[in-house]
């Protein structure tokens, strides 16, 4: 028993000590709030293309959290796969736990998805092609 916990805190450990780079931003995130949005005069500089930067940008920071979040529970739940081998309820359990994060992700990516869509076509006019994605529309 001390020994399943020793390998899952280890585990726990490599993985927050892989992506701890990411979380505090050193490889080179951007800010969520626009430039224009920031400081002191953010009032008076702030236009409504800064607010779809900020949207789009939170959206990215969603999608950014969602793919770190679900890798790391894709790793927890293959963690109880394999402490759970023996054990036909935990393997269950496991397998359920797959499922759940893969339909999440997928409802997760589907939402990006549809809201990217629906805002190109409100601002754009266009399904497809070579429009412009529909934050950079605005051109200063």
């Amino acid at each position: 028993m001390i020994r399943r916990y020793s390998i899952l805190f280890l585990t726990t450990l490599l993985t927050v000590a892989l992506f701890a780079p990411i979380l505090a931003s050193a490889a080179g995130m951007d800010y969520i709030v626009p430039a224009n949005c920031r400081g002191s005069n953010a009032a008076k500089d702030c236009s409504v293309c800064d607010l779809t930067q900020l949207f789009q940008n939170i959206l990215n920071f969603a999608v950014f959290l969602a793919v770190f979040y679900a890798t790391a529970m894709f790793m927890w739940a293959g963690g109880r796969y394999l402490l759970a081998i023996a054990d036909p309820e935990g393997v269950k359990k496991a397998k359920d736990t797959f499922l759940h994060i893969l339909i999440g992700f997928v409802l997760i990516l589907s939402a990006y998805l549809i809201v990217s869509i629906i805002m190109r076509v409100m601002v754009t006019g266009e399904i497809s092609g070579s429009a412009l994605p529909w934050n950079q529309v605005c051109t200063r």
